[in-house]
């Protein structure tokens, strides 16, 4: 008999392991080679489960006419009491060569099965979460003995250790690597690559009006002091100049690269980037308390301040990922040292 292909889609509770356990014995009844026919699931519990309704129906079916009765109805073919026990009989004699597994199961035992050809030394050994914690351990041991006797290599960690800590409070060392690989391990290895971890070509394949930065940009000292003198601060209203003066002391005392104050960065996105393309013309208004004229010269200098504020916003997450990027990609240079060739998975 042949047993078409069929996807079934459907959500959770609506009875896919029903269906799925239909099929699996259609194939049996059909085939009669349980061990070619593969059944994976996500979860330990899921297979288990998965593999105990098999032999509950088979055994409900060989107990009596009408439980092979209501699995032929089920099933769509003809099942008597004697099938369902000669396919229950064959189950267990072949239970070492099923493939009723979790997919991590399935992927190790081919693994196993193809070391040589997959560049292992010896049949691999899965580990788990605490073996896991104590070869990341070893490993990281391990590299900063390395680093200690190579200046460079030390000097490359270092460097990624600022970058991928940009902006943060750190401990140690060794807590951050922790933190580090624990985090992003699993995604360096799933994303190996140097240009997809903060690179402005992957990011804004088309460009970005934000980045790179301005080539000479003006201190904020110097675009608030053009701010200044160009807005009549006098027709201000208190409530207004008072709004005034808190933006612009805080652009005032900002020195990048450190982080921007929060009233230039709130002005700069809820006011600044809005009406950007007329400040220069001094065409625009901006409402700080309530709507102001900007002239062209302190508009032109908010302009500025807008690519300032958004080349660093973009700026810093860039060198952030970039360094973690560093970071892990040392540390899988070691790990794959010592752990997975010797076998270890």
């Amino acid at each position: 008999m042949n047993v078409p292909h069929e996807l079934i889609l459907a959500s959770a509770g609506t009875g896919k392991t029903y269906q799925l356990v239909s099929r699996y014995l259609t194939l049996l009844f059909t085939r009669g080679e349980p061990e070619r026919v593969i059944a994976l699931t996500f979860t330990r519990k899921a297979a288990g489960e998965f593999f105990q309704k098999i032999f509950h129906a088979l055994a409900e079916g060989a107990a009596d006419a009408p439980g092979a009765q209501n699995l032929s109805k089920r099933l769509g073919i003809p099942v008597t009491p004697a099938d369902c026990h000669a396919r229950l009989r064959l189950l267990l004699d072949r239970l070492p060569r099923l493939q009723l597994s979790t997919y991590d199961s399935f992927f190790a035992g081919i693994v196993q099965t193809c070391a040589l050809e997959l560049g292992l030394a010896a049949a691999p050994q899965t580990v788990d979460e605490t073996q896991q914690q104590a070869l990341r351990r070893r490993t990281q041991s391990a590299l900063a003995r390395l680093a200690r006797t190579d200046p460079e290599l030390l000097a490359e960690f270092w460097h990624a250790f600022k970058q991928a800590t940009l902006g943060q409070e750190t401990k140690t060392m060794t807590e951050l690597v922790d933190q580090f690989v624990a985090r992003h391990h699993a995604r360096y290895v799933e994303a190996p690559d140097a240009t997809r971890w903060g690179q402005p070509a992957t990011l804004w394949p088309a460009g970005c009006r934000w980045w790179p930065p301005p080539a000479a940009a003006s201190a904020p000292a110097t675009l608030a002091a053009r701010v200044r003198a160009d807005l009549d601060l006098a027709a201000f209203t208190s409530s207004q100049l008072e709004q005034w003066e808190i933006f612009l002391t805080q652009l005032t005392d900002w020195l990048p690269p450190a982080p921007v104050p929060d009233k230039v960065r709130e002005t700069v996105a809820k006011k600044i980037i809005p009406v950007i393309d007329e400040l220069p013309a001094g065409l625009a208004k901006l409402t700080l308390r309530k709507a102001t004229p900007i002239p062209p010269d302190a508009g032109a200098a908010l302009a500025e301040l807008a690519h300032l504020v958004m080349a660093q916003e973009l700026g810093q997450p860039q060198q952030t990922t970039q360094g973690l990027y560093a970071v892990l990609a040392l540390f899988e240079r070691r790990y794959d040292e010592l752990v997975r060739r010797l076998g270890w998975l």
